[in-house]
């Protein structure tokens, strides 16, 4: 069974992503490589370099210590090693690039292809969808906020 949530860890691609990062032996070439990644992505429909990218991310947001709100909730094993990852400043530009193709392709599906009425779905999901928005959101407040500044 499937792991699923409006968080960047939420998702059973994050997870499997995580176990990788904590089994790299160079934990920085690991994110740099799953957040570059993302920048080929072209559709949602390539959901494992997304969200895989998005933990990436939230990695990075973390070592500029701006956890997200759901970072408690991640096993203890995981909290203590990405706590131990120091991410240079010099990866925050192009996470941020990342982060901004992730949200325009997912703002351009939720907008133009994202048709629940169509798809028979529950309101439920798409309340989730519109909540993710929220989420990506927040995650690039906390990249700025400390560089910004």
């Amino acid at each position: 069974m499937g792991a699923w949530g409006n968080g960047n860890f939420q998702n059973d691609h994050a997870g499997d992503w995580l176990v990788d990062l904590m089994q790299s032996s160079n934990k920085l070439e690991t994110i740099k490589e799953t957040i570059n990644s993302s920048l080929t992505v072209k559709s949602v429909l390539d959901e494992d370099k997304i969200y895989k990218a998005l933990a990436a991310i939230e990695v990075v947001a973390i070592s500029l210590n701006n956890p997200p709100a759901d970072f408690q909730e991640l096993p203890k094993k995981f909290k203590k090693g990405i706590s131990k990852i120091k991410v240079p400043d010099s990866f925050v530009p192009f996470t941020k690039k990342s982060l901004d193709v992730i949200i325009d392709i997912m703002y351009v599906w939720y907008k133009t292809e994202w048709k629940p009425e169509e798809m028979a779905v529950e309101e439920s999901i798409t309340i989730f969808n519109q909540n993710y928005l929220i989420t990506l959101n927040d995650l690039k407040k906390r990249l700025s906020s400390d560089l910004d500044e």
